[in-house]
């Protein structure tokens, strides 16, 4: 936790750290929720609100 932060910023910071390391390695919204343990809608929802999106594989 940095100095200052409040829990609700540092649970966000954290979510934001964990789906941005998964989205370069997950091919989808279903492997990520199931990797997770939590709906593909919650996963859409949370990567929209950290404006965040699966990386495609070149090809």
């Amino acid at each position: 936790m940095q100095a200052g932060e409040t829990l609700k910023a540092y649970l966000a910071r954290a979510e934001r750290d964990v789906l941005a390391a998964l989205c370069k390695t997950q091919p989808s919204t279903y492997a990520l929720a199931e990797q997770l343990g939590i709906s593909q809608p919650s996963v859409v929802r949370k990567l929209r609100r950290h404006g965040l999106t699966i990386g495609r594989p070149a090809g």
